[in-house]
């Protein structure tokens, strides 16, 4: 219990510091089967041998949320809107075909119950936001195919069920709807992510689909990223690095530097952040990041 209060309390300080005109605070977050960063006891798995294997999980957040409200001339407030509603659920499977050929689907159904006037506040609907296959040749070269993150900024990488602050930042996924992206900055496409240097140093690349319009001939989409640990590495078997932490609660020392770029047509965006995630003991740590986001062309 005392993890999860020292996560409260940080999400609580995020909001204050940066002055966000609501507070909103996760009531219950059951991250259960946990694929990313869980122990090996909490994921359920259907083996058929050592090479042929799947694993199954789902996560819930639900959501208090104190949303102020504006009078009509902005220059007063009016009281808050109150909201209860379920922020994720999603389900998850990921394993592996044959050997080195592994697969990770999840999909999500959000803000159930956010907006009652909506008369499908409460029947949205599941959608998919991952679904790719990976081949993993050797650790420097590795290749993807499917629905995926295009690799830029480590704010949209972030597994959401470990971010310290309330959602993921507005301006590090702004181009989602000019680059036609889906669910939070992934696009389809073929894509290659390898480490080096003791896994302390990753790359990904990737060729997308990108904005597609009607009886044009649209180039594809680039994107590439690359970033440095400088103490513990952030790896996993079956991922492979590609979701990151938000948070490990003290159980890794992480400082990582990186960069990315983003790129169709007259569209470029670039990308710089720092992390850090420092154990100060007893289950605790000092956890801070800064990022950096240049878009320019439409």
């Amino acid at each position: 219990m005392r993890r999860a209060r020292c996560l409260l309390r940080l999400q609580h300080s995020c909001v204050t510091l940066r002055a966000v005109a609501r507070l909103t605070s996760i009531l219950a977050s059951a991250w259960i089967f946990a694929l990313a960063a869980g122990p090996a006891q909490a994921q359920a798995e259907i083996k058929v041998n050592d090479t042929t294997f799947m694993k199954v999980g789902f996560l819930l957040q639900t959501w208090a949320d104190w949303q102020e409200l504006a009078s009509a001339d902005g220059t007063t407030t009016t009281g808050y809107a109150q909201n209860l509603f379920i922020r994720r659920f999603r389900l998850f499977l990921s394993g592996q075909i044959v050997k080195d050929v592994v697969f990770f689907y999840q999909n999500d159904n959000s803000n159930l119950g956010k907006n009652k006037a909506s008369a499908t506040a409460l029947a949205t609907g599941f959608n998919t936001l991952d679904a790719y296959a990976m081949w993993k040749i050797v650790p420097e070269f590795q290749l993807q195919a499917g629905l995926f993150y295009v690799p830029m900024g480590r704010n949209v990488l972030t597994a959401s069920s470990s971010t310290l602050t309330l959602d993921t930042g507005p301006t590090s996924s702004l181009s989602s709807t000019q680059t036609q992206s889906t669910n939070g900055f992934r696009d389809t496409g073929f894509g290659a992510t390898g480490f080096f240097l003791d896994d302390h140093l990753q790359y990904r690349v990737g060729v997308f689909s990108g904005e597609r319009l009607p009886g044009s001939q649209d180039s594809p989409r680039y994107a590439a990223r690359v970033q440095y640990e400088f103490f513990d590495t952030e790896t996993g078997y079956l991922h492979q690095g590609y979701f990151y932490q938000g948070t490990n609660l003290g159980g890794k020392k992480i400082l990582t530097i990186g960069a990315g770029s983003d790129n169709q047509g007259d569209y470029h965006a670039y990308a710089a952040d720092a992390f850090a995630d420092i154990p100060t003991g007893s289950g605790d740590a000092a956890t801070g990041s800064v990022h950096w986001f240049h878009y320019d062309g439409e």
